[in-house]
């Protein structure tokens, strides 16, 4: 498997990141490639929609949607001038 989905993912954040922010009603976690990226990519296939506003997507491939979304950080869509 490629580093870039074994390798926890760097927050580059100066405060420690708690394993998880919640209430009563949310939960965020912080998205680690090792363990989201393949569940987003197969929970995301069959609804192509969710990314019609986007730049990036749909995936079909985790290791891909890691290194183009994630690893290789915002870039300008090709057709922005």
């Amino acid at each position: 498997m490629s580093s870039v989905l074994v390798d926890e993912y760097n927050h580059n954040f100066c405060y420690p990141v708690p394993k998880a922010l919640e209430n009563d009603r949310v939960k965020l976690i912080p998205f680690i490639p090792s363990k989201h990226a393949q569940p987003f990519v197969d929970a995301t296939l069959p609804h192509p929609e969710v990314f019609k506003y986007l730049p990036v997507g749909p995936h079909t491939d985790a290791l891909y949607f890691s290194f183009s979304s994630i690893k290789q950080g915002p870039h300008r869509h090709p057709l922005e001038s």
